[in-house]
């Protein structure tokens, strides 16, 4: 995930808890910068990408933001496989990590 887009799902979830019926430019801003501590035009490039995505809709000229009543904005559900890939890899970094670790072990040893 990008930058932008991670900044951009933030904004999502901002919406989501903070702003539940919808939120203005300024409103989202303020409560986008306090929470982030990121700089003016972080949020506004979110903005634009969570809008160009279709995520965010509504605005304008103190207009409220809403988030698309056809969900796109949610993130994408990880798949089975998906979910087993990563835990596989997981095992195999924590059974290599052990396995260096006994070799250091070995190594002092003898040394």
């Amino acid at each position: 995930m990008t930058p932008l887009e991670k900044n951009a799902r933030r904004l999502v979830r901002l919406l989501v808890q903070t702003f539940p019926t919808g939120a203005t430019c300024e409103d989202l801003r303020r409560q986008f910068e306090k929470d982030t501590s990121l700089v003016r035009q972080s949020f506004y490039n979110a903005l634009n990408y969570a809008k160009e995505q279709c995520w965010i809709v509504g605005g304008g000229r103190d207009q409220p933001y809403n988030l698309n009543g056809d969900g796109s904005w949610r993130e994408p559900i990880t798949s089975i496989g998906e979910k087993l890939e990563k835990d596989q890899l997981e095992y195999l970094v924590d059974s290599q990590t052990q396995q260096i670790e006994e070799l250091q072990g070995e190594v002092e040893k003898v040394a």
